[in-house]
């Protein structure tokens, strides 16, 4: 299986229980590859290989929590053998579809369904890990899926089984059934990890009717993420065009001192969505607005495709746009590991100086230059049509400790000299 930075366009493999029409419209679970289907509480089950959007080979099979159980688990206690029986049936029905995909070779599995939730937040919970505003792109391994299936077992009754950390008790009856497809699964097509999807129906149905009428392909996942980063922001931003113009700013800092920082483009797009975003807590008030915007966007329904982990570091940046820098005392921060604290200093320290740079809101600033000079980073301010920058530069030159700080360099704000 390739990273997750490798894959642009993947050959993908996806299972869940839905509809086999349209896989390939939902929305996607990952940074650069789109990769959705449609689903259903249906007592059927579906199995989607495709590249580039387009399906190779597709089956649909009579398999099903629902269906599962009826067969084999209806007793209110397990039967010996039911596992073993049902297991047996699943694998004898995936294994031929099993050679084609596995002779065509893949490198990500995505699934969408309940049912793959539900054994994610068990999992998630059997890791002693926090749980998670979202658990979109979640990475479920075959460890997880193992130590899942081996406690549903365990738990002999759904009344037992409906008190195990993680599940909701309204799948108690079906989730076993469920879990012993997903594990027949993962040992069938040979899965390590599967990555999870929270879109399904609901959303597939809406990009394949958007295609249907406008024809043509849809834009790439980073479109959808962008345009739902910036839907919030119009929701809430009382002034758009000055956090428009401060991502710009942004961007440009972010671009030219990659050198320094050595930070990807995932960061970069952290970063224009904190700029974006920041100014959203003033919906609820001027006072402590960082911080009001760090409860908005890590609580936002309205961000689609990201996952947890970015979601809390795109709040991070926006949280420390102003006022106090990241520190140890601060639980959120505290949390993350040492990659993720330079890169929140890192991006927090250039939204500062960019803010700094747009003080007026009046967009005076063309454009920046960095160089270093005397082993300091200096940022030379281009203004736009001649203007006079000086405001703008004292703002962002009280703004550079935090920068400073990330970057360990002296950093300097100066206006471009006029020829």
């Amino acid at each position: 299986l390739a990273n997750e930075e490798e894959l642009m366009h993947p050959q993908w493999i996806l299972w869940g229980h839905g509809l086999l029409k349209g896989f390939q419209y939902g929305a996607g679970v990952a940074r650069e590859h789109a990769l959705e289907k449609h689903q259903l509480r249906k007592p059927i089950s579906e199995l989607l290989l495709g590249v580039r959007g387009e399906s190779l080979v597709a089956r649909s099979f009579k398999l099903g929590s629902i269906r599962l159980t009826r067969r084999f688990f209806e007793s209110n206690k397990l039967k010996s053998g039911s596992v073993e029986a049902c297991r047996d049936h699943v694998r004898a029905i995936l294994t031929s579809f099993a050679r084609t995909v596995n002779k065509q070779g893949f490198e990500v599995a995505v699934g969408s369904s309940g049912t793959i939730g539900a054994v994610c937040s068990m999992a998630l919970a059997k890791r002693g890990d926090p749980a998670l505003q979202t658990l979109n792109f979640f990475e479920l391994t075959r460890k997880d899926v193992n130590s899942v299936v081996k406690s549903l077992i365990k738990a002999s009754t759904p009344a037992a089984r409906a008190k195990l950390t993680g599940l909701d008790a309204k799948r108690a009856d079906i989730i076993l059934a469920g879990a012993l497809i997903l594990e027949a699964v993962f040992e069938e097509f040979e899965l390590k990890s599967m990555r999870f999807s929270e879109y399904a129906l609901r959303e597939g149905v809406l990009l394949d009717a958007w295609r249907r009428r406008h024809g043509g392909s849809l834009h790439h996942l980073s479109d959808l993420r962008k345009r739902s980063v910036e839907h919030l922001a119009h929701l809430m931003d009382e002034d758009p065009d000055h956090s428009a113009e401060v991502s710009r700013l942004a961007l440009n800092l972010f671009d030219q001192t990659a050198d320094v920082h050595g930070l990807g483009d995932d960061a970069r797009e952290y970063l224009e969505a904190a700029a974006l975003l920041c100014n959203v807590g003033l919906f609820l008030s001027h006072a402590g607005h960082h911080k009001h915007s760090y409860y908005v966007i890590r609580n936002s329904e309205h961000l689609t495709g990201f996952t947890d982990r970015e979601i809390e570091l795109m709040a991070q940046i926006a949280r420390y746009h102003r006022k106090g820098v990241p520190a140890s005392k601060h639980p959120e921060f505290s949390s993350l590991s040492k990659d993720d604290q330079y890169l929140v200093r890192c991006c927090a320290g250039l939204l500062r100086i960019a803010i700094g740079l747009d003080r007026t809101h009046g967009g005076r600033v063309e454009g920046v230059e960095v160089r270093m000079r005397d082993k300091t980073l200096e940022v030379i301010a281009v203004a736009r049509d001649g203007v006079d920058l000086e405001l703008e530069v004292f703002s962002a030159a009280q703004r550079v400790d935090l920068a400073a700080e990330a970057l360990g360099l002296p950093v300097e704000v100066v206006q471009a000299v006029r020829v």
